[in-house]
This record gives structure tokens, C-alpha cells and sequence, in this order.
């Protein structure tokens, strides 16, 4: 499952408690339409997130503000995912299915990233 997947399940599950009835564990494969729909959403949402968050950092790196209006930016900043994090997150993922080798899966994953391995001499 997605992270995308995920925050509609969740999203499904918070309405369906309002409601009284039973959360799902899935999402509905008999209801594609909705559920891909509901992921769109939830894409576009985060994709306008991190423009506004993209935008606000730039105008709180590249100008002087007073420490409180910049404390009031910093909330619409979203953190910087850590590529390597990223990358062994997705090797483990495809090794726990028994898809390839670890070693293969993080050296791939660090690659699609634009990322090397490099070692040094001590």
C-alpha cells in the first residue's frame, strides 16, 4: 500500500467511525472509481503542499525577517525527505518481497536518486 493509499484508508476510516460503522482494513477493489479518485485528491493536495512549502522557504531564506513572522513561516515548511532514507526504505521493501537482493535493491534505489556509492581510503 502507498503512502497515498494509506492517507485514504485513513481518510475512509475517520468518516466510517463518525458514522458507527466498521473501518475497513483495504481499500475497495468493487470501488475503484471513488477510491482513485479519493488518491488524486490526496495527490494534488500534497503536490500544492509542497509548492506552498517550496515558496515559503525560499522567501524565509532569501529576505531578513524578525524571528517571530519567521517562526510563523516555518510551520508551512515541510521537511526535506533524506534521499538515503528514501532509498533503503524502498530496497527493504522490494527485498521483504523477495524481488531482488538488498544489496541490489539499495544500490538501484540510490542510483534512481542520482545518488553514489562512494568509498573512501583511511
Amino acid at each position: 500500500m502507498t503512502d497515498t493509499e494509506r492517507k485514504a484508508l485513513a481518510l475512509v476510516n475517520e468518516v466510517r467511525t463518525e458514522r458507527g460503522w466498521q473501518p475497513h482494513r483495504t481499500l475497495s477493489q468493487y470501488d475503484c472509481s471513488r477510491t482513485l479518485t479519493l488518491c488524486r485528491a490526496i495527490e494534488q493536495h500534497e503536490a500544492f503542499r509542497q509548492e506552498v512549502s517550496d515558496a515559503v522557504e525560499g522567501v524565509v531564506n532569501s529576505t531578513y525577517m524578525p524571528a517571530p513572522s519567521e517562526h510563523k513561516l516555518r510551520r508551512f515548511i515541510i521537511a526535506k525527505p533524506d534521499p538515503l532514507d528514501e532509498a533503503v526504505k524502498e530496497a527493504a521493501s522490494k527485498w521483504m518481497n523477495a524481488q531482488e537482493p538488498l544489496t541490489d535493491g539499495v544500490r538501484a534505489a540510490i542510483e534512481k536518486r542520482g545518488g553514489k556509492i562512494v568509498w573512501g581510503e583511511g
